[in-house]
């Protein structure tokens, strides 16, 4: 076999490899329970911040509504959200009153938007023995930072 033949076969091989896993699509209605923990920067070094809320996503219907505590360094912080896409507006629940927030303050995610992400490469979240394998992807989802 001639290296010209070589170098047409395996030039595919390679350049497919790169591209990575084809990105999939989450459901257009779930709920998930979801702990986050972080930090907060202060002039002193960083205060622990951590979050348990629950999450229900529905595309179809164009809401979300997130109830959760934030626990801050001041102590925690109960929350309920509705937002409203089709309405264009947010709904705050506090100590048994409704208010009218305006607009989202994020755009509603489609379902599907990875397919426009780009891979970033495959890694491990946990221990050597005691892992999951996670492919990545950078995507643009169209807020400022």
């Amino acid at each position: 076999m001639s290296l010209c033949a070589l170098l047409i076969f395996a030039v595919p091989v390679v350049l497919s490899k790169a591209a990575g896993p084809a990105p999939c699509c989450i459901g257009k209605q779930f709920s998930a329970y979801i702990d986050e923990t972080g930090g907060q920067p202060t002039a002193s070094g960083g205060k622990f911040i951590d979050q348990q809320l629950y999450l229900q996503f529905d595309y179809t219907n164009k809401r979300t509504y997130v109830e959760g505590t934030l626990i801050l360094p001041t102590g925690p912080l109960a929350y309920k959200v509705v937002n409203d896409y089709a309405a264009n507006v947010t709904y705050s629940f506090t100590n048994g009153a409704c208010y009218t927030m305006g607009p989202p303050s994020f755009p509603l995610q489609d379902p599907c938007q990875l397919s426009t992400a780009r891979y970033v490469g495959t890694s491990q979240l946990g221990s050597p023995s005691h892992h999951i394998t996670v492919n990545t992807y950078q995507l643009d989802l169209g807020v400022g930072v």
